[in-house]
């Protein structure tokens, strides 16, 4: 049986989804975002560092504040 690729997501639509998640999911404190993404199949739909440094860049000083950095390979 064939895995079936994951749909591209465009850099926008992620950033929306992230920052709509942050801003209705998350409780107070300090947060993690840990981002995993297991059936990429080329660079299509692999943002990058670069798209994640825009969307951290957007997010207000609230979240940037509470946000706990770490590095987890998947």
């Amino acid at each position: 049986m064939a895995l079936a690729l994951a749909p591209v997501v465009c850099a926008e639509r992620l950033k929306r989804h992230i920052v709509h998640k942050l801003s209705c999911d998350l409780p107070k404190g300090p947060f993690s975002v840990v981002y995993m993404h297991s059936t990429v199949q080329k660079e299509d739909n692999s943002p990058g560092i670069t798209i994640l440094r825009w969307i951290y860049e957007d997010l207000t000083s609230d979240f940037k504040d509470r946000l706990q950095f770490g590095l987890w390979f998947m």
